[in-house]
């Protein structure tokens, strides 16, 4: 599936989160989660992005039940679906969370999908083509490859703090006082890295070439399948205002 593609499927998913139902919205959550095991165009390209799409998968759910029943026990509307004699349980906060927090989830997972199994060159090419400046493309390019290598860094820097015996593993509150003592390196490294980066690119003579103009046409067209996605995008938000109008 081309770029286009993906894209105008992000958007129906967006649309569908914003305008429908959480029930709607669960399911098509679950549909993606299908896609990107079992369709070719929307499964992770690399076994980092399956991970990440896992994990988050994996931290959306007590996220969802946490605020479940923090707007069940503190919104007061709607029946009572639970009752005892230190708390009571209401329907209307719980159906408000779900709805945020579905939707939420499926904002995000939609999004995630596209970057997961869409490499990231292909990305920058189809930018590339569309005749945005180059250093608009760079800092795209140099920002998404930056946050692929947080997670290595991060790691690196508590395995130098473990091997001068600084405790930054044991629990939460280690973690959370080591904070500033792994954003410091963090923080600095990536500083000197990005200088390197810029005295690399100007030797090789990128700012004498950044106005260079491009005649060449976008690698990828939307197909008819994209076009499907956008009608239905439309039919989508035109059914739902005139339902609102005709209230």
């Amino acid at each position: 599936m081309a770029i286009p593609d993906k894209l105008a499927f992000v958007l129906l998913c967006w649309t569908c989160a914003f305008l429908l139902s959480w029930e709607i919205s669960l399911g098509i959550i679950l549909a993606l989660v299908l896609a990107g095991t079992l369709i070719p165009p929307f499964k992770p390209n690399s076994d980092t992005g399956r991970k990440y799409f896992n994990r988050f998968l994996l931290y959306s759910i007590p996220l969802v039940m946490v605020l479940v029943t923090a707007n069940g026990l503190l919104i007061h509307e709607g029946p009572v679906l639970l009752q005892s004699p230190l708390f009571s349980f209401y329907g209307g906060g719980v159906e408000y969370a779900l709805t945020v927090s579905i939707r939420l989830v499926l904002l995000s997972v939609s999004v995630l999908l596209f970057f997961v199994s869409t490499r990231v060159r292909d990305i920058i090419d189809y930018l590339d083509s569309l005749g945005l400046p180059n250093s608009l493309v760079s800092i795209l390019l140099l920002t998404l490859f930056f946050l692929e290598q947080v997670p290595g860094r991060i790691s690196r820097v508590f395995t130098a703090q473990e091997a001068r015996g600084a405790p930054v593993r044991k629990g939460i509150i280690s973690r959370s006082k080591a904070l500033f003592v792994v954003l410091s390196p963090l923080v600095l490294s990536s500083i000197v890295e990005s200088v390197e980066r810029g005295v690399a690119l100007e030797l090789r003579g990128y700012h004498a070439q950044r106005n260079v103009s491009r005649t060449s046409e976008p690698t990828a067209r939307i197909s008819r399948q994209g076009y499907v996605f956008l009608v239905l995008a439309a039919a989508i938000i035109i059914f739902e205002v005139s339902r609102w109008l005709l209230k």
